[in-house]
């Protein structure tokens, strides 16, 4: 994992009022000391900052499998997220760096920010990187994107915690007590289901992020139906699975649309770029 040296900017001068503890390099960003006073899943926290106020974070960059949303069956692997994440926070003095790229809060009102923890590591790299989170993008890059891809990346190869076969296999969004995506009756070994074995990655994606169905933009089998949670891996427009008539295509700007051979697909996004394969 990449330290916080490489990444952060004043975070130091900061952090030294909070018992002692310093990342050695400095934020670009503003951030705060804060103290974990409740951590209500694996990506979401309750901090109490300095000046006495409450704030619930939403940590940017990751997503873990849902416990406690009444509208979701908990999710696989959801439980393990949760108690790491306790493991990790629980009472812990925290900086909360915030990120100009993003907006300040999301539509439930939570602050959109990291959580750096008081050996100088990153929380949501780290909860990446042990397999216990989805990188996540939500529209925009944010600033810690490249590290938290290459921490996906790594977990996907040493199938660390939900990429695991003997757990999800990359594929949270079954409940927490269904079977191994790799035990169900019948499943072939095809890159377009959903509950697939997650297949070993190879390097020669023609660009696309490393992901445990060897999508490509080399060339294959045009997407129609994609793994539940594609959008974790890769960056999807907002509205992405809300047009599910079309294949998987990659627009001007980046982002991927499901609308492929739709008249405007991608028309908000610069126009179409290249079609997402399986192999």
């Amino acid at each position: 994992m990449r330290h916080i040296w490489e990444r952060v900017a004043a975070v130091a001068l900061l952090l030294s009022t909070l018992g002692g503890f310093a990342p050695a390099a400095a934020a670009q960003s503003a951030s705060l000391p804060a103290t974990v006073i409740n951590v209500v899943d694996g990506d979401t926290l309750d901090v109490q900052l300095d000046d006495g106020r409450t704030e619930r974070i939403r940590q940017i960059g990751i997503d873990t499998p849902e416990t406690v949303d009444p509208r979701t069956p908990v999710q696989c692997f959801g439980r393990e997220a949760s108690a790491h994440a306790h493991e990790l926070l629980d009472g812990q003095s925290v900086a909360i760096e915030l990120d100009p790229s993003q907006a300040e809060r999301d539509i439930y009102g939570r602050m959109l920010a990291y959580v750096w923890l008081s050996n100088g590591s990153d929380f949501g790299e780290a909860m990446i990187a042990d397999g216990f989170a989805h990188e996540y993008t939500y529209n925009l890059p944010y600033a810690h994107i490249d590290a938290y891809k290459a921490a996906q990346a790594q977990a996907i190869a040493s199938q660390a915690g939900l990429w695991s076969p003997a757990t999800c296999a990359g594929d949270t969004s079954r409940p927490a007590d269904g079977p191994v995506a790799a035990d169900l009756p019948g499943a072939t070994p095809t890159p377009v289901v959903v509950n697939q074995r997650a297949a070993t990655p190879t390097a020669n994606l023609c660009d696309a992020p490393v992901n445990p169905w060897n999508y490509t933009y080399c060339g294959g089998q045009q997407i129609r139906n994609p793994a539940s949670n594609l959008c974790n891996m890769f960056a999807c427009i907002p509205s992405f699975w809300n047009q599910t008539r079309g294949y998987v295509m990659q627009c001007r700007d980046g982002l991927l649309s499901h609308s492929g051979g739709i008249r405007g697909s991608c028309s908000d996004h610069g126009g179409n770029w290249r079609p997402l394969y399986a192999t």
